[in-house]
């Protein structure tokens, strides 16, 4: 019986350091969320073996703690006896004894000092980590597949693909999820976004900071406008207006990931125009955002035009290569061989020209989500001679209608109701 008691007392002892040592790993391991994405480890000891030890040597500990006090079950009496061996469980010492464990419990609960300090410890070094190893784009992001990953950040699912196969990581199926491509290819799923993600460079020198951080934060995309611009002190109006300026509708009840649908961008895309407006509307010189550059849309296309409206009637188009030195001519259509200037089209009911020939208007990314009025816009054709001609087909539009809800009500595609409204 000796023996035995040395040996469950030994092991008890051995348990209880290497549950401490797992404890104290995992206190200082980032959270979950961002230790799944970047495959986080300590000492070449994935968080996910440290959590299944400290699962099982916790589990050990119960049933060790439960065979000592039985191996020693005289002791635990001989607690609650008073000077004439009599057992009081009510007595001073096992009251104490109770106490202290209510004490730690009930502290522990209700977040009072010491444990709201040591809670609030591990949540700044959660942060910091976050901050150090990266997060995922939204929670579970790691444990979604292929597929759902790239429909969720909206990027395109063959050019994914292309891009994985050129950077030698191979993936099975659409529907494998991003742990079990990253497992299989000896790298985080941290790793593959950052090969697919758009690339993104330093700010010049001498501009300043964005008040924004240079990768949005998990749950961003779940906020309001007038929550973000909140929390960084933003005036919300204000950004409102300088998005309008590079042609991204926005507003204060909007979400960031409802601005990336209405605008046919990516999340990402969003989040680098915020940060360039935020710079922009603190005066920082160039307005650089998260990757040195003014975000792309349809109002930058141009390097020296990309905030100039277009002329009355006019809409500006995709531009030629510049020739050094040599000046934009924005209100003048560009004659084919002529390099160094804006295709301009003239105003006019529909999408002709005015020698009646038809303009030819290839499908933009993202039709079947556009407004009739954007398009038109856009297109710099009048919205009401847009209308008519597709009254004259028997389908009932209006302005406010997307593409999609045009073709699904009068069993056409998207593409069909656009070569209606631009007599193509």
């Amino acid at each position: 019986m000796l023996a035995l008691r040395r040996i469950v007392s030994l092991s008890l002892f051995f348990t209880l350091m290497l549950l401490t040592a797992t404890a104290v790993v995992l206190f200082f391991k980032p959270a979950s969320g961002v230790a799944q994405w970047t495959d986080w480890s300590f000492l070449w000891i994935s968080w996910r073996r440290y959590e299944a030890m400290h699962l099982g040597l916790g589990l050990a500990l119960i049933v060790l703690a439960v065979v000592q006090a039985l191996l020693n079950l005289d002791l635990w009496l001989a607690a609650l006896r008073d000077k004439q061996d009599n057992i009081r469980p009510l007595s001073l010492a096992p009251c104490l004894g109770l106490a202290l464990a209510l004490a730690v419990a009930i502290d522990a609960a209700f977040m009072l000092p010491p444990m709201r300090q040591v809670v609030d410890y591990a949540a700044r070094g959660r942060a910091n980590a976050a901050a150090l190893y990266g997060e995922p784009p939204y929670d579970g992001a790691s444990r979604s597949s292929l597929a759902d990953f790239c429909a969720k950040l909206g990027l395109d699912l063959d050019r994914v693909q292309n891009t994985l196969a050129a950077k030698h990581i191979m993936v099975a199926s659409t529907g494998q999820t991003l742990d079990d491509i990253a497992g299989k290819n000896g790298v985080s799923p941290a790793a593959i976004y950052d090969s697919i993600r758009p690339a993104k460079t330093d700010a010049p020198p001498g501009a300043k900071p964005s008040p924004l951080p240079p990768e949005p934060l998990a749950g961003m995309g779940r906020m309001t406008l007038a929550e973000f611009c909140g929390g960084y002190g933003l005036d919300t109006g204000q950004i409102v207006a300088k998005l309008a300026e590079i042609d991204i509708r926005a507003g204060a009840a909007m979400t960031l990931n409802d601005m990336a649908k209405i605008n046919n961008r990516l999340p990402v895309e969003i989040y680098d125009a915020l940060r360039y407006v935020s710079s922009a509307a603190l005066g920082v010189p160039g307005g650089m955002g998260a990757s040195g550059q003014k975000p792309s849309g349809p109002s930058a296309s141009a390097p020296n035009a990309a905030h100039e409206p277009a002329a009355p009637g006019m809409e500006q188009g995709t531009p030629t290569p510049l020739a050094p030195a040599q000046p934009i001519q924005s209100a003048q259509p560009a004659q084919p061989g002529q390099p160094g200037q804006i295709q301009a089209a003239p105003a006019q009911t529909g999408a002709e020209t005015p020698g009646g020939l038809a303009l030819k208007i290839e499908p933009p990314v993202g039709l079947g989500k556009m407004l009739i009025s954007e398009f038109c816009k856009k297109y710099t054709i009048e919205q009401a001679g847009a209308l008519k001609k597709l009254e004259a087909k028997n389908i009932l539009a209006f302005g406010d209608m997307t593409f999609n809800e045009v073709a699904l009500e009068n069993n056409l595609t998207p593409k069909a109701v656009m070569e209606i409204i631009t007599g193509q």
